[in-house]
């Protein structure tokens, strides 16, 4: 396969980062975008910076850039998706994983919050495109994946119970953009598929304590097995567009191991 440039939103954690090592691992050159730095690392102590993991997709093998943003403000993410073409031009592969989730019972979570779940769980995704697609359409070549969440198609909100409605509400919000973008993508030579990973992430260690979530973290995708997935969707020939596509999808895909 020729070298591909790939841009991925949340790459310094999580699906992510195992999203970022997969296509390394193909010698794609990576445009990583997250908000933590040596500078300034996560709140909560989770590990990865765009320092740290852009040492190591290099050492891989990869080219690497790295821009610091804090996709939740609009005006940002318009900006990134000018820099990405400034450095790179237009990318090969756009993921759009960067995403918050605010968990508590609704009173709990002011509006303000619900602001920043929206703004980068729907809005920088529309914005990021909004940015290149224009370039993918002119090349008439392009791969676009929206990470989603089951927690947006069911009706308790997540499947573990997990109290986190401006998550649930931002990501159904994803879903409608995306499958409405796929009909205005047909017959040119881009495809949008959607991915709704179940992963056992260093967030999700974090979160789920509770010894009753344990058959659940359980049964979740790893990363490393979960970027390979994302990077073979990204492989697949133009017919291959407006997928849905939970873990049990992948797997009957062949291209998650159970």
């Amino acid at each position: 396969m020729t070298t591909r440039t790939v841009v991925i939103t949340g790459a310094t954690r999580g699906v992510g980062r195992g999203i970022a090592d997969a296509f390394a691992r193909r010698g794609d050159a990576l445009v990583i975008v997250g908000r933590s730095t040596d500078a300034n690392p996560n709140r909560l102590g989770l590990p990865g910076t765009l320092e740290s993991v852009a040492g190591e997709l290099r050492a891989a093998g990869s080219d690497v850039i790295t821009i610091n943003a804090d996709l939740a403000h609009t005006e940002v993410a318009e900006r990134v998706a000018r820099e990405i073409q400034d450095a790179c031009g237009t990318p090969d592969v756009l993921v759009n994983n960067a995403a918050a989730t605010f968990i508590g019972p609704f009173l709990d979570i002011p509006v303000s919050r619900w602001k920043t779940a929206l703004n980068l769980n729907l809005l920088a995704p529309v914005a990021l495109i909004q940015g290149l697609l224009p370039g993918m359409l002119e090349r008439d070549e392009g791969r676009i994946i929206n990470i989603t969440s089951a927690a947006a198609r069911t009706r308790d909100v997540s499947a573990t119970n997990v109290p986190q409605l401006s998550y649930a509400a931002s990501k159904a919000g994803l879903d409608a953009f995306s499958f409405g973008l796929v009909q205005d993508l047909a017959g040119t030579g881009v495809a949008l598929n959607l991915l709704a990973p179940v992963v056992l992430t260093e967030s999700v260690e974090y979160h789920l304590t509770d010894p009753r979530f344990d058959d659940v973290k359980h049964r979740m995708a790893h990363m490393g097995p979960y970027g390979e997935a994302v990077a073979r969707v990204a492989d697949q020939p133009l017919d291959f567009r407006g997928r849905y596509l939970e873990n049990h999808d992948l797997e009957a895909l062949g291209f998650l191991s159970a």
